[in-house]
Parts: structure tokens; sequence; C-alpha cells
């Protein structure tokens, strides 16, 4: 059986044996920290566990203080379950661009099926088993022609209008939504690189994604994204793109169900 909410294939397949962290941050050095200490004590079953940390640039040409906290830190990183690479970016392309720029070879094709790809911001915190789960629920799924994706976190949010009410009563089996859980998203490696595609098209068209709505009327991203836009500033949603992506080829992510609102990720929403 598939996961509550769309169709498509879920035949058990290979469980995957290699997960590559990809780690956005810039200048939150002691957040940092937190989330390095908590995937040191995640379960990774002597799977090979890769660790990307991606450094954006500093602002201005001149780095900051907490900048260069968060460099010292990431060289005085042990990682013993994998490859260490810290990508020390030399101009400052903000939270989009780190997401959209820290998978570029994301296999069309969906490669070998054996890797698993996670992009965590650095106010996370993951459960020491989000990688047991995480890594049953792509050899359930990753077939999936309607698969965006897999999300570590609780969601709770009703796309509509906002409101912090959305529940999925099934048994606490996981479920399939419109909404990219970017709170430790794991991309489908075919739908992501189609979608870095998409996205450079788009954007070299002028376009924004703020068209999103349901039933005549624009939903919750689509006004947060509009109003930021009206006090002149620059939304940094890739999840809005992501959306319209999804929304255009049918696609949809996959979440946990836990009890208690519970999930694999949370963050400490941290400026």
């Amino acid at each position: 059986d598939g996961p509550t909410g769309g169709g498509g294939a879920a035949a058990e397949q290979t469980i995957p044996s290699k997960l590559v962290i990809k780690l956005l941050t810039y200048n939150r050095p002691k957040p940092l920290q937190r989330l390095l200490e908590s995937l040191e004590k995640a379960e990774y079953d002597k799977d090979t566990v890769e660790l990307e940390v991606w450094i954006d640039g500093p602002k201005g040409g001149k780095s900051s203080a907490e900048r260069d906290a968060v460099i010292a830190l990431t060289r005085g990183i042990e990682w013993w379950h994998g490859k260490l690479q810290v990508n020390l970016r030399e101009a400052n392309v903000g939270l989009v661009g780190n997401w959209l720029g820290c998978w570029k070879d994301a296999p069309e094709d969906g490669g070998d099926w054996s890797t698993v790809v996670l992009v965590l911001e650095d106010d996370m915190e993951v459960s020491p088993l989000f990688w047991r789960w995480l890594k049953r629920m792509w050899g359930h799924y990753a077939h999936r022609s309607d698969l965006a994706g897999i999300s570590l976190q609780h969601q709770h949010t009703r796309g509509s209008d906002g409101a912090p009410t959305f529940h999925v009563d099934n048994g606490n089996e996981p479920y399939l939504y419109k909404i990219p859980g970017s709170w430790g998203f794991s991309p489908h490696p075919v739908a992501w690189a189609r979608f870095l595609k998409w996205h450079d098209a788009k954007t070299f068209q002028g376009y924004e994604p703020v068209d999103l709505q349901f039933k005549g009327k624009d939903v919750i991203t689509t006004k947060w994204w509009k109003q930021m836009r009206r006090r002149g500033k620059d939304p940094k949603m890739w999840t809005q793109w992501y959306m319209r992506f999804m929304e255009d080829n049918y696609l949809f992510c996959l979440y946990p169900n836990l009890p208690m609102k519970h999930g694999f990720a949370a963050s400490w929403n941290e400026q």
C-alpha cells in the first residue's frame, strides 16, 4: 500500500545505504553547533554518511565575526561516518541561492537509488532516529512518480489559510501533502533535477510564483510572498517556487505522522 493522498507504485525497493547531508549555514555558530551535536548522536547503523557544509559568502564582500566563527567551527568538525566537505562560498547568494546551489548535480534519471540527500538549515535539530525512518521511506517510495521529496518535520500548516490546525487522521501512517516541508527536506533526485531547470527558465522569463491559489483565493504562502514584496523585501522562499513546480507536475511531499505532533526534525526558528 502507498501513503495517504496520492497515486503511484509503492513497491518495496532496496533500502538506501548512503546518506549525503547538505548543511546550509552562514553566520549562526551556536545553532550550527547544536545541529552538529544532534547529527553526531543519530543512529546510522554503519551506513556511509557524508557531510557537506555550505557556508554562504559575506555580504558586501567583508566577512563578519559571526561568519568567521562559523568557519572556525567547521574547521574543528570531527566526522567519523564518511567524507566531510566544507564549501566556502565567495559571494553571498542568500538562503534561496544556498538551497538551489547545493545539489546542482542531482541525477535526472534517479541514479542508482542507493544514495539519499538531506538538506538541513543550521537552526535545525534532528531526532537520533531520523535516518532509520528516512531510508525506510525511500526504500518504499523512491519510484513513485508523484513524489517531490520526503520531509522529516511534523506538518501543521493548512495551506489555504495558514491555520496551524492541519492534521491527517490515518492511524499515524505517512501521508502526501502539496506543501514541501523545509525542516529537514530530502528531495527526490528526479524531481529536483527537473525543478532546477524549470526554475532557471522561469526566472529568465521574469516569472514570480504569485499565482498559487486554492478555490480562486491566494494560498497562505502566496499571501506571504505578496506582503513581503509590498514591503520592498525579497521573499526568500524557495518553497513557494517548489510548490508551483509541484502543482504543475502533480507532485507531493511525504511526511511522517507521529503521535503527539512529533517529527524527526524541528526548527528553532532563529534569526
